[in-house]
């Protein structure tokens, strides 16, 4: 089977917000996820899974990290985090603490074995 690489692109503001979802009844690998604050002051950040439903974090992968301005920073680089999708509909989301955005770009191996 070919590997199916995916990117997940976000504008992260002060509400959680779905950067990636894995489809039903896949599996996926989180590979990498940055996160750069394109304001021009210090802002906070926070990424964590979320299954079943609504936006509210189940598993916390950084809670309230500071990001300077104008700084990039890797969550995840190196390590790999399996994430299953067994119709409880996970998610990847983000938010920052001010209505100051960041980006974020995450990169997926999808439909894995």
């Amino acid at each position: 089977m070919a590997n199916n690489f995916n990117s997940a692109l976000g504008h992260i503001t002060d509400a959680w917000s779905v950067v990636y979802t894995v489809p039903t009844g896949k599996k996926s690998i989180l590979l990498e996820c940055d996160i750069c604050n394109t304001s021009a002051t210090a802002i906070f950040f926070s990424i964590a899974i979320a299954q079943g439903v609504g936006d509210t974090p189940d598993y916390y992968l950084a809670k309230d990290n500071p990001l300077p301005a104008g700084a990039t920073v890797p969550i995840i680089q190196g390590q790999k985090i399996i994430l299953k999708e067994d119709s409880v509909n996970t998610r990847i989301i983000m938010k920052v603490s001010s209505t100051n955005t960041a980006d974020a770009i995450v990169s997926i191996l999808e439909d894995v074995q």
